[in-house]
């Protein structure tokens, strides 16, 4: 509404996205290949490809408008060298419009998209290797596990195009992942994690949700926040950074050692964490809760 409350045509949604950018949300069970194959901006793809394709876009900006502006002659309602077949129809049509309105003709008008538009509506084909030859598949052909790997190589080649770009803006673009180790190799994860600290320092606004201990390391620990159900209720506890930042500083070695994955696992997802002084009450107190445990079976299967 106006001030005098009159309504806006736009309304606020309009504004509000000239203000923000659109975020880039790649679910963790997405239909990729919907997806990937919808000639649509908004897509998920559509919009790590216009991120991609951000510097091709500037260098060749100029000689793209120019050759759709040709185009733009043929098609619209006043090009100077309109198709005759379009002139034909204009003519036919208003024939028909003039025996209810005499003053009233029509022309069709076919508008040319800008470079932009192209860009946002881009698509992925897939190529596989056979014989010797490059033959094109549905992307519904490849399983979940091909399928994601294609949508976390996109975010890290962006990370690496960024990194290497000369552009010293930086992004405020959102990008929300759920899971993105989902399908992949333990190696690939790792990558993928470094690709999104990338990112992340070059100004996106990165936030993911995992189950895997390998998505977190020892120095960005402190960026997450433990979420878990509870009776009452979703909870989410307070960032590991108010409780682990001096920890840190004060014994870097001892929590890069907690961090090893084969003891994250257990505490990161842990509901409980009993600190213990030496190797003797380690060793006393797993072997006493194995024993309790073989006696209730409703105390929790894991311990560190």
């Amino acid at each position: 509404m106006g001030p005098h409350g009159k309504k806006k045509p736009g309304g606020i949604d309009g504004a509000i996205s000239n203000l923000f950018p659109e975020p880039i949300h790649i679910p963790a069970m997405s239909d990729a290949v919907e997806d990937a194959t919808k000639n649509k901006a908004g897509t998920t793809i559509a919009k790590i490809l216009t991120a991609i394709v951000s510097e091709i876009k500037k260098e060749y900006e100029v000689k793209f408008s120019e050759n759709i502006s040709e185009i733009g002659k043929y098609l619209s309602h006043d090009g100077p060298t309109r198709l005759d077949g379009l002139n034909k129809i204009d003519s036919g049509v208003s024939q028909k419009v003039n025996q209810y309105f005499p003053d009233v003709s029509v022309k069709l008008h076919f508008p040319t998209p800008t470079l932009d538009e192209i860009f946002k509506s881009g698509t992925l084909k897939v190529f596989e290797q056979r014989a010797g030859s490059s033959i094109m598949q549905d992307i519904s052909r490849f399983g979940h596990g091909t399928q994601r790997s294609i949508q976390m190589a996109l975010i890290q080649y962006l990370a690496d195009i960024k990194k290497r770009s000369d552009d010293t803006k930086k992004s405020n673009t959102l990008i929300f992942i759920d899971e993105p180790e989902l399908y992949l190799h333990p190696s690939a994860i790792n990558s993928v994690r470094e690709s999104l600290v990338a990112l992340s320092d070059l100004g996106f606004q990165v936030i993911i949700s995992t189950h895997s201990a390998s998505m977190l390391s020892a120095k960005h620990a402190c960026n997450a926040i433990q979420v878990f159900k509870s009776s009452i209720g979703t909870i989410a506890r307070k960032t590991i950074s108010e409780t682990i930042q001096e920890l840190y500083k004060a014994s870097s070695p001892q929590l890069h050692s907690a961090f090893a994955l084969s003891n994250s696992s257990f505490f990161l997802f842990s509901e409980e964490v009993l600190l213990v002084e030496g190797k003797t009450e380690t060793n006393v107190l797993c072997a006493l809760y194995k024993k309790l445990e073989t006696m209730n079976s409703t105390l929790p299967r894991q311990v560190l």
